[in-house]
């Protein structure tokens, strides 16, 4: 080309010698006087118009683009084009011209998919709209603008409520652009009813993990993709996943979900002798340990370091050699766990033990020909959702149970998948929809959104259909904006042999966020807030959050029980403690939802205490204790007033360990040194206190920094 060959001029050789780079925008470029540089303008772009879309995402008529995809060629001055430039400094802006056409789900500006790529070249994907009319798309590139163009959109959600039902079989558009809204539009409208903006993913898969994937690697070769699932962290920042490492058995590694993070991954668990198997692994919403499965027999838990004070492999479940475990999950309050179960060799079948290791409970009865395994939460913690394979059909399908129960296990079921296979089924944070590998055989399957409103008749729509694998495990980060699975690279000439992680970048609405709880500031990162209470007296807990698109926001409260009541117009959460709660911990999940699917969650751990006659009894609870820190890593409680005859205190990890146990006795101060009962000193953290006198206990947490 010309103006290519046109860049080999002293000037870019100059600024080649110089290290120089032009940044001027196209007015600084093309309005200044004299000699303006090779290309003016040095951003163009484009796109293909007459979309005829769906809601949902998906292909309406042929020749027509169903999703808005805006191609963009940055060049630097001279007109070479600019390579890695960030997608967030390429976005677009939209806003409806005419009609009822509505973009779903999008921020204020709309990021590119991905960096730019040889050539300079990116693109901006908007792949759900409602309604019908033009679009004024206006095109940034660090924060100049490069011009409008006017967009035509049709849809077949005619009335632009986010959703294709009967209602709009009547008052629809030339879909086809025949020239006549006719019956072959209407019969396109038929074909799509059920389908909703809910159904479309967003943003472009990433590759997250730096492994091998090419010629000569094999699905247990040295660094490649490891057995099992993968889990977000309740940030987002983060995915956990195994790995072949460092050979053909699996540890267990974290990487970023972000490029903004790296591409370095981290090792949780390590190389022991004999070398054992660990994968399945998943995030505590509480934030400070990962779950995962050794060889196919141990559930075990850990503290993830730097977070946790307590790091070391605690066993939560033990097969004893005679049959086996895997798949397991954790539950949204971080207290159980639901898993697989080997039994006789053959039948695989749903379980739930507690995250300390009791109360194990079958949840699935024993059928020889079944596999049920990979179960998946519910937000609200009542239902689980899985995979069963029929060994005789060698058929799969996602099915659903409680999690709890009276009885016998109740007969799980069917979710989807009666004619295709749908397997490895996972929940969205606010429980509407469900990702699902779905294909024709389970041997290779991408990722498809499934309705979980209860809304009959719909259909699984495909997402990222380049990004095929026989186990995606596609999972939809906590706070419903991205999604991130394991799937063959669709870049290597010739076809990868085994898969790599993938995540998107955030290319939706932004999610809301919780600010405040009952009081209590919390940060975007908090996954906890601790509370006290004495039995008997009534309390209420207000919670606060905000969307920074300003979206009507939804707030609901899980895992209520014995009296707990949640307002979501006050958004109050009350409550009573009722006799028999004094000495124990209950979790409630707080959280909020906009309509596009970004959430937020938040876990409310509630003590109650022994409530308290009249007299000495009654003053002492009102005074309080409170930790104070005397530096050095001593802590001092202080009670109100004066101070009981005898104390005895005992200091806990969060995860209910004891630590360490002491007494004081009238007139001695009560202090904690931050070492445990051997004398070790214990790491910075959050720990939970308990404090017993004449008759009455105190329980609380404190913050301990050495």
């Amino acid at each position: 080309m010309i103006r290519r060959l046109a860049a080999v001029s002293l000037l870019f050789v100059l600024a080649l010698l110089a290290g120089a780079e032009f940044s001027r925008s196209v007015q600084a470029s093309c309005d200044q006087p004299g000699n303006p540089p090779i290309c003016c303008p040095n951003v163009t772009w484009s796109f293909k118009d007459s979309v005829s879309a769906c809601p949902a995402g998906d292909s309406v008529f042929a020749g027509h683009p169903a999703k808005l995809r805006i191609t963009v060629e940055y060049d630097d001055n001279n007109c070479i084009g600019r390579v890695g430039v960030p997608p967030e400094s390429i976005w677009a802006q939209v806003h409806t011209q005419s009609g009822n056409l509505k973009v779903n789900d999008e921020g204020a500006k709309i990021f590119a998919d991905d960096t730019t790529g040889t050539g300079g070249f990116a693109r901006i994907t908007i792949p759900s709209f409602s309604g019908f009319g033009t679009l004024s798309v206006t095109v940034l590139v660090s924060n100049s603008s490069f011009g409008s163009k006017v967009a035509t959109v049709r849809t077949t959600d005619t009335n632009a409520d986010g959703r294709v039902t009967v209602a709009d079989e009547t008052g629809y558009c030339d879909l086809n652009y025949s020239g006549s809204a006719d019956a072959a539009d209407r019969d396109t409208i038929v074909k799509h009813l059920e389908d909703w903006h809910r159904n479309a993913l967003f943003g472009t898969l990433v590759k997250r993990s730096v492994l091998c994937d090419t010629v000569g690697c094999t699905s247990t070769s040295p660094n490649t993709m490891g057995s099992g699932d993968l889990s977000w962290s309740p940030s987002g920042r983060r995915i956990v996943f195994s790995v072949h490492y460092p050979a053909s058995n699996c540890k267990i590694f974290y990487a970023a979900s972000e490029p903004s993070g790296g591409n370095s991954k981290q090792e949780f668990t390590w190389p022991a002798n004999p070398d054992p198997d660990d994968y399945d692994p998943s995030w505590s919403p509480l934030g400070d340990q990962i779950f995962w499965v050794r060889d196919d027999q141990v559930i075990y838990r850990k503290g993830i370091p730097g977070i946790a004070t307590d790091t070391s492999e605690i066993v939560v479940y033990d097969s004893h050699i005679a049959d086996g475990a895997c798949c397991q999950a954790i539950s949204p309050d971080g207290r159980t766990i639901a898993f697989s179960r080997l039994e006789n060799q053959q039948a695989w079948t749903i379980w739930t033990i507690l995250a300390t290791g009791d109360s194990l409970r079958r949840v699935t009865a024993a059928n020889d020909s079944l596999r049920d395994w990979y179960p998946k939460w519910s937000p609200d913690g009542q239902t689980l959702v899985f995979d069963r394979l029929r060994y005789s059909a060698l058929h799969r399908a996602a099915y659903t149970v409680p999690a709890f129960f009276q009885g016998q296990p109740p007969t799980p079921t069917l979710f989807y998948g009666q004619s295709v296979n749908a397997i490895l089924p996972s929940y969205a944070e606010d429980g509407a929809v469900v990702v699902s590998g779905v294909g024709s055989d389970y041997n290779l399957t991408t990722a498809h959104t499934l309705d979980a409103t209860g809304t009959p008749g719909f259909r699984a729509i495909e997402n990222y259909p380049e990004y095929t694998y026989a186990n995606p495990f596609a999972r939809l980060s906590p706070d419903g904006t991205r999604l991130a699975q394991q799937a063959k690279s669709p870049f290597i000439p010739g076809g990868a042999t085994t898969p790599d992680l993938w995540a998107t970048r955030r290319n939706m609405s932004l999610p809301p966020q919780f600010t405040a709880v009952g009081g209590q500031s919390v940060a975007d990162s908090t996954t906890r807030v601790y509370f006290t209470m004495l039995q008997g007296q009534a309390y209420q807990i207000t919670v606060t959050a905000s969307d920074p698109e300003g979206d009507p926001l939804t707030y609901v409260a899980y895992y209520l029980q014995l009296g707990m009541a949640f307002t979501p117009a006050t958004r109050t959460f009350s409550w009573t403690p009722p006799t028999g709660t004094a000495g124990k911990m209950f979790t409630v999940k707080f959280g909020v939802t906009t309509a596009s699917g970004g959430a937020d969650g938040i876990l409310a751990l509630i003590t109650v205490n022994q409530s308290l006659g009249g007299g000495a009894r009654a003053e002492l609870a009102t005074r309080g204790v409170s930790p104070v820190s005397e530096g050095g890593g001593l802590v001092r409680f202080e009670f109100a007033g004066a101070k009981p005859k005898v104390a005895q205190l005992a200091v806990f990890y969060l995860a209910g360990r004891r630590l360490r146990r002491m007494e004081g006795h009238a007139g001695d101060p009560l202090r904690w040194d931050g070492r445990d009962s051997n004398g070790r000193l214990v790491a910075s953290g959050v720990y939970f206190y308990r404090i017993r006198t004449e008759g009455t206990t105190f329980y609380g947490t404190l913050v301990h920094l050495r």
